[in-house]
C-alpha cells in the first residue's frame, strides 16, 4: 500500500509508520463532521489536559501512571459524550 522509501530515505521514522500503516497498526481519524456540541463546549478543555499530560509524562515531570487519571478524567469531563455523539454522527453515514 505504501513506499517504504520516501524522500526521507530509510534513516527516518518514516519506514516505521509506513509498517504500522501497511499492517493495520495505525487507526486514522474517520470524523469528518462539523464539530460535535460538546466538541465545541469541552473540545479546548480536554485538549489542553491532554497536551498538559503528555508533555509532563514526556518531559519526566508525571509518571506514566498519570495517563490512567488523565484517560479517567477526559471521560468524566466530556469525553464519553464526544465518543457518544460521534458514533451517532458515524451511524448516520
Amino acid at each position: 500500500m505504501f513506499r517504504e522509501e520516501g524522500k526521507y530515505g530509510k534513516v527516518s521514522a518514516w519506514p516505521y509508520v509506513i509498517d504500522k500503516l501497511n499492517n493495520g497498526l495505525i487507526q486514522s481519524q474517520e470524523f469528518f463532521g462539523t464539530p460535535t456540541k460538546t466538541m465545541s463546549e469541552k473540545g479546548a478543555i480536554l485538549e489542553k489536559m491532554m497536551m498538559e499530560t503528555f508533555t509532563k509524562i514526556i518531559m519526566g515531570e508525571s509518571k506514566v501512571d498519570e495517563f490512567d487519571t488523565f484517560v479517567a478524567n477526559w471521560h468524566k469531563l466530556g469525553g464519553d459524550q464526544i465518543t457518544k455523539e460521534v458514533n451517532e454522527w458515524a451511524g448516520k453515514q
